[in-house]
Formats: structure tokens, sequence, C-alpha cells
């Protein structure tokens, strides 16, 4: 993870940003609750790690309901002068992450919880894509930050 300055790593200073946040839309509401659900994006890859890492530090105050993981897919890449496929070996593709764009097509998929279903959504149940579960909430604005490290 990366660290910033005093020590505190990145993803840890996000969300005690996002629970300030919280608290003050819980000071302003009239009866003092206020949901924020975070949705974080993350490679395949490093889906296990980021389990590991929400679930060690009990979610960085975040309430664990309230956190969506989206595992962003691997595409092929392409050649950026001629748009060709590029190739691993002579068999397979070189694959990429897709990236920050990669988030919008993941928001119409169904969730996955920190144990890789869809508990954090819908109770365990297979369910509704996390815009729909968003909307249920009665969502109307998303704010995006992107982060690659």
């Amino acid at each position: 993870l990366e660290i910033r300055p005093g020590g505190i790593p990145a993803f840890h200073s996000a969300c005690e940003r996002l629970l300030r946040l919280k608290r003050a839309g819980e000071a302003r509401s009239r009866d003092g609750n206020c949901s924020l659900p975070v949705v974080i994006g993350c490679v395949v890859s490093n889906f296990a790690i980021l389990v590991d890492v929400l679930r060690s530090n009990d979610f960085f105050g975040l309430p664990s309901q309230d956190v969506f993981l989206l595992p962003l897919r691997r595409t092929p890449m392409l050649e950026s002068s001629s748009g060709e496929l590029r190739l691993c070996t002579a068999s397979s593709l070189l694959l990429t992450h897709e990236g920050s764009a990669g988030v919008f097509s993941a928001l119409a998929e169904p969730p996955k919880s920190l144990d890789e279903t869809l508990e954090s959504a819908t109770g365990g149940k297979p369910g509704p894509s996390v815009l729909q579960a968003l909307e249920a909430r009665g969502v109307k604005y998303v704010a995006m930050c992107s982060s690659s490290n």
C-alpha cells in the first residue's frame, strides 16, 4: 500500500475522509442517520489482498454492509500504433486490466462481498447489480475518484 505523509497508508487516509463525510451527513440528517456506500474497484489479481486488508483493519471504521467490491476484468491489450492485438505467446493474447473505465461496466454486474458472495448487498442471496443496490438505497449521485497504486 502506498504510504502518505505521516506514515498513513493511502487507503486508510481515504477511508478516514469518507468517515468524516459520513459524520457530517449524520449531523445534518433529521434522524441522525446517514448511509455512505463505498464501491471499490479492484483488479481480480489483488481482490484477496484487498479483502484481507479491509478485514484485518476492521474496514478502517466503515460499516462492512456499506462496502461493495467490484472485481475489474482483464482485457486483450492492443498495440497503440497499429491497433493490433498483442500476443503473450504464440497461442495466447496479452491481457491487461481494464483500468478506471472498467468501473462503468462492472457497476451493472452483481457485486462481490468480502466472502465473494453477495452478502454485502443482498444478505447472501444472488441479487441486483451494484447500481441497482445503490438505487434501492436511494442513491442519486455518485462521486468517483481513481488511484492506480
